[in-house]
């Protein structure tokens, strides 16, 4: 913007100006129309603001996925087992990550993967047979 108005001010015209700064007469007048009155330190301020507005928009939205689904799996999910079924569900529902989902429920992730092992009846011994 400096650089226009000293050529504004050499007398050249705005489509003469935007040529030459390698930019259209439309990107000049949105500039002057957001950054007119400002000195060269306010636009820095600006961007650095507009920056951690978009952090924190970031956060605040996670947070409200977070309570999203927290509510999703809502209490008891206090067995492994539930809490890999937690897990899945939010991953398949809410699309997020495997680990964002493990840290909600309060699962490790080793134990996402990890598949139970199946109980197989044990064989009683009949006392006084003998067995084939």
């Amino acid at each position: 913007m400096r650089e226009a108005e000293r050529m504004l001010g050499e007398g050249k015209t705005i489509p003469e100006a935007a040529k030459e700064l390698g930019i259209s007469e439309q990107t000049y007048h949105r500039w002057r129309n957001q950054y007119g009155g400002m000195k060269g330190d306010d636009v820095k301020r600006l961007k650095e603001l507009e920056r951690e507005n978009a952090t924190l928009k970031r956060i605040v939205a996670d947070k409200e996925l977070e309570v999203v689904a927290l509510k999703e799996i809502a209490k008891g999910t206090g067995r492994p087992a539930r809490r890999r079924r937690a897990v899945a569900m939010l991953r398949d529902r809410l699309g997020v990550s495997e680990r964002w989902a493990c840290r909600v429920v309060g699962q490790h992730r080793s134990t996402q993967r990890h598949e139970p092992k199946t109980r197989v009846p044990q064989l009683r011994r009949v006392s006084g047979h003998a067995g084939a």
